[in-house]
């Protein structure tokens, strides 16, 4: 919750925009979006623990879970599989307007959002990946 509310003061008081590294500006090599990006939130490990965490609760999990013995129902592994798709297909594509050259540009509140919610929403994808490989449902 520390790190939700810090990245969420930075993110809005500073009105930083969380895509700014996805920006290839090659005209601005020293843009000042993705340096204030770089310094106030990349670099800082209070802003990059929440994928962190989420992988440790994950590996507890699965090491108190006794190999097996938590198996989900299959309806249960389609389900995450289809909520893990699309949260990650949402992630990367979402953006997708806002990095054009002459894109729309976010309001303060998405960016706010986006910013906080992407990286969690981001690695509790991966962990389901992670979860269903290691008990079966991962497919091929």
């Amino acid at each position: 919750m520390a790190s939700t509310i810090s990245l969420a003061s930075i993110y809005g008081y500073y009105n930083i925009d969380p895509t700014a590294l996805s920006k290839w500006d090659l005209s601005n090599p020293f843009d000042k979006a993705k340096s204030d990006f770089s310094k106030m939130v990349y670099d800082k490990p209070y802003c990059r623990i929440q994928p962190y965490l989420i992988g440790m609760m994950l590996g507890y999990f699965m090491h108190k879970s006794y190999s097996g013995t938590r198996r989900p129902a299959w309806i249960v592994a389609v389900i995450a599989w289809l909520v893990a798709i699309a949260v990650g297909i949402t992630l990367v594509y979402a953006p997708h307007e806002s990095i054009q050259k002459d894109g729309r540009h976010w309001t303060k509140t998405e960016k706010v959002f986006y910013g906080i919610f992407s990286k969690p929403a981001w690695s509790v994808a991966l962990a389901w990946v992670v979860y269903a490989c290691h008990y079966g449902f991962g497919g091929m």
